[in-house]
């Protein structure tokens, strides 16, 4: 307030500082400041969950069900009302902190006590999990037109946070339907939320139906990457729509880009070998330090140069070490195979190994101690583990990943991006060609 009395702006911008200059919104309006385009009101109502739940269902779009609550009682009943597993988090939160996906009343009652603790103010916020493909919609808004650069999907399904997530440009998995479906969304909650400048939509598609799972009323971190590979200025676009300017007079088009045959790849960056105590798995909360980007108009060749990008070692041959929860075993052995069929010898835990065997996928059991010998003298080249639990860090689980980080072994905790690094390894099995040109070059006629 200092800054603004000090210099008596036209108004403020706070959909480029992320959920921080959002939270601040309503003492900015309180105190009579003017908010350059979308309205505190708009942003309130795509901020409550309630009215945002409301708004949808008026609207005839889905949206998981859920409910916010204050007490123990009140989730157990909520939580047997949409039946597990659920999501939950508390509400007004950044980075997904204190995120998580609960499978049983006793994981709901620890996190309970824990969430009161981390916020009395607001309610805890739960949610039916919807597993599917995760979907990133960025448009921008002059409240009558959208502009869509693009669309984006997840590699790792639901229940990972979009920062920690691998995204893709464009869409690989989608059909011309349901794109259809998500720009008619899209513009449904554009002119009613009256967004003017960027907004960001969250979805998630089951495979039958698309869900909205959040309405972000300001910039999100896919809108650089988004600029670059569709040459679209967002930031300046949407600034000029806050100041006035219709997107029809701003030579962009209006509605869905067609997508110019370049595809992108981004891949976070985790620091988990310098911190102490840090779970590298992913999960509803962000960990992520960074990101990268793999531009190619091959996919695979954008995926290799991703991973290859964040300094991961591309194994061809071999040992892995796998580790699976029950209820990933049947997905994860599809994925297996794979590795298998391409020569690596695999590892596994206990309880792995002998899913793998019964289903005539050859897997050496391998304890801790053999594990401990087998990573030290350099047999182990990636580790597939998902977790049953994380942050336990007294947890075999926790240790073994540790271990496998500090020595820059990759390890994938989701089977989604185990299924997407072989894309990586047959790129470089092959020994196909790899040209590392500027971005510029994809763009030329």
């Amino acid at each position: 307030m200092n800054v603004i009395n000090k210099e008596n702006p036209e108004g403020v911008i706070v959909q480029f500082g992320g959920q921080t200059s959002i939270n601040l919104t309503k003492k900015l309006y309180e105190k009579g400041v003017n908010i350059l385009g979308t309205s505190f009101e708009s942003i309130d109502l795509a901020e409550d969950r309630g009215k945002l739940t409301n708004i949808l269902k008026n609207l005839n779009i889905p949206t998981p069900k859920g409910c916010a609550v204050t007490n123990l009682k009140d989730a157990f009943n909520t939580a047997e009302n949409l039946e597990y597993p659920v999501i939950v988090r508390p509400s007004y939160v950044i980075g997904g902190r204190a995120m998580q996906v609960i499978y049983d009343d006793r994981a709901l009652e620890n996190y309970m006590y824990e969430a009161v603790n981390i916020s009395s103010e607001y309610p805890v916020l739960i949610d039916k999990y919807v597993k599917g493909i995760e979907i990133e919609v960025d448009a921008i808004c002059d409240g009558e037109d959208i502009l869509i650069p693009g669309i984006m999907e997840h590699v790792e399904k639901t229940g990972v946070h979009s920062g920690d997530s691998i995204t893709i440009y464009p869409t690989v998995s989608l059909d011309k339907e349901t794109i259809e479906k998500l720009v008619t969304y899209t513009k449904k909650i554009a002119k009613t939320f009256k967004i003017v400048g960027l907004v960001n939509i969250q979805y998630v598609y089951d495979g039958k139906e698309v869900y909205v799972i959040e309405v972000n009323p300001r910039a999100s971190r896919t809108v650089p990457i988004l600029s670059k590979v569709t040459q679209v200025p967002m930031v300046k676009l949407a600034v000029e729509a806050m100041l006035g300017k219709k997107l029809k007079e701003l030579d962009y088009g209006i509605g869905l880009m067609e997508n110019k045959d370049v595809y992108a790849v981004k891949i976070p960056v985790f620091s988990s070998e310098k911190l102490a105590n840090v779970d590298i798995y992913l999960s509803p909360e962000m960990k992520s330090t960074g990101e990268v980007l793999g531009v190619d108009k091959n996919l695979d060749k954008a995926v290799y140069k991703g991973f290859r990008s964040v300094n991961i070692d591309i194994p061809t041959n071999g040992g892995i070490y796998i580790s699976l929860k029950d209820i990933d075993k049947k997905e994860g052995l599809e994925v297996i195979k794979k590795y298998y069929e391409l020569g690596f010898k695999l590892y596994g835990s206990k309880g792995t190994s002998e899913f793998l065997n019964n289903n005539e996928v050859l897997c050496e059991e391998a304890d801790l101690d053999k594990l401990n010998n087998l990573i030290l003298n350099n047999y182990i080249n990636i580790v597939i583990n998902t977790p049953t639990k994380g942050n336990s860090f007294e947890s075999q689980g926790f240790k073994l990943r540790k271990k496998a980080t500090e020595r820059k072994i990759p390890i994938f905790t989701s089977i989604d991006t185990a299924n997407l690094f072989l894309k990586a390894i047959n790129i470089k099995k092959n020994n196909e060609n790899i040209d590392y040109v500027s971005l510029d070059n994809y763009f030329i006629e």
